[in-house]
């Protein structure tokens, strides 16, 4: 099995992402690779997501005291679960990528990842909590791409267009092979204020967001509701078409969350190969 070690990938795909200006395509190794200013993308033709988990993170005692005092200093709103990433691997011969996680809190993120203070007095990522975000691009059933706009309190993206995705903070513990679909359920739940009915579920891209180094994992969500049904305040709904969705891009980029572009990209690109045009 041909796996791209973590050291081939940063090697070749930080220098890139850093000095991007703008959106564009690469093929790589026969593959569509998507690059967005910032993003580090790890995979963009996933066939199969395995996950392994491993057991709950312990972080240090400088960390763990770290995080106490933060948390009476300034106690976040909610504190549910979150997942950690200790390491990922993509076969890109047959679009299997590999995640070893464990389940953590999200205050564990919040005062290791997200605390400027924290990170340069252990500027090293091995003492971070580096966490696993999964996303879903929601699909009607009337070909509608539903996003919300992110509260202008929120941490990161502040007032951005975005997509249901983050911690999974309402999910319980469930064995490996679940851990996806019980995230991407809890997400949704905590989004929509409902669960809706699931068609179908696939990866869509896979990448690594700086500075503050989340693993995001996008997937594409069919659901049987309506554009209708879905429908509430701060929420609007773009046509899946591609030309739509590129009109989309070229004129609201500035508007959108930091991960929404690399997914729609992504999207449109799946949408294309899938239709053998490409090059248009």
């Amino acid at each position: 099995m041909k796996i791209m070690p973590l050291q081939i990938l940063k090697s070749i795909f930080q220098p890139i992402a850093s000095s991007l200006a703008e959106l564009y395509f690469k093929d790589y190794a026969g593959l569509n690779y998507i690059f967005y200013r910032h993003n580090n993308v790890v995979a963009s033709n996933i066939e199969t997501v395995r996950v392994r988990l491993r057991e709950q993170w312990n972080p240090p005692h400088e960390v763990g005291e770290h995080i106490k005092n933060r948390l009476i200093a300034r106690p976040p709103d909610y504190d549910g679960r979150s997942l950690k990433l200790w390491s990922f691997a993509f076969d890109y011969g047959t679009g299997l990528l590999d995640l070893e996680v464990s389940y953590g809190k999200y205050s564990q993120y919040l005062f290791t990842n997200l605390d400027n203070k924290f990170k340069r007095e252990f500027p090293n990522p091995k003492w971070w909590f580096n966490a696993l975000n999964i996303g879903a691009l929601v699909l009607t059933s009337d070909d509608k791409i539903r996003l919300h706009r992110r509260p202008q309190s929120a941490v990161q993206s502040p007032g951005k267009l975005d997509t249901p995705c983050g911690h999974p903070s309402g999910m319980e513990k469930v064995a490996s092979d679940n851990i996806i679909s019980a995230a991407i359920a809890a997400i949704l739940k905590k989004e929509l204020g409902f669960e809706p009915t699931i068609a179908s579920v696939s990866p869509i891209i896979a990448f690594i967001a700086h500075p503050c180094l989340d693993f995001n994992l996008m997937y594409l969500v069919s659901v049987k509701e309506t554009s209708k049904e879905l429908d509430r305040q701060n929420v609007c709904f773009v046509n899946a078409a591609v030309d739509s969705l590129s009109s989309f891009l070229r004129a609201r980029r500035r508007e959108l969350s930091r991960s929404l572009p690399d997914t729609l990209l992504c999207f449109i690109n799946n949408k294309r190969l899938k239709n053998g045009d490409l090059g248009r």
